[in-house]
């Protein structure tokens, strides 16, 4: 088998403090991510405080590439496509 090589010429992340820019800053202010779970029905859970993503848009991708996307994957497929594509 031949050894190949990766070169890795980005990063890209989608975080619950906003995009690898404002996550960053967000860090360095000391901003909170938690809040009350939304989204999801936690009662009865031994906790109701999360750190979820609540604000994404597939908007970096033509209109019917983004229709494509939201149609025949989840929620966390497009996470990764704009983490991809911010790398």
């Amino acid at each position: 088998m031949q050894k190949r090589r990766v070169v890795v010429t980005g990063l890209g992340a989608i975080t619950p403090l906003g995009n690898m820019e404002e996550t960053w800053k967000n860090v360095l202010q000391g901003k909170p991510s938690a809040s009350h779970a939304r989204g999801f029905d936690v009662t009865g859970l031994p906790t109701q405080i999360a750190s979820q993503i609540q604000h994404y848009s597939l908007g970096m991708f033509d209109t019917a590439t983004a229709k494509k996307i939201e149609k025949r994957s989840g929620r966390v497929a497009h996470f990764a496509c704009i983490a991809a594509h911010a790398a």
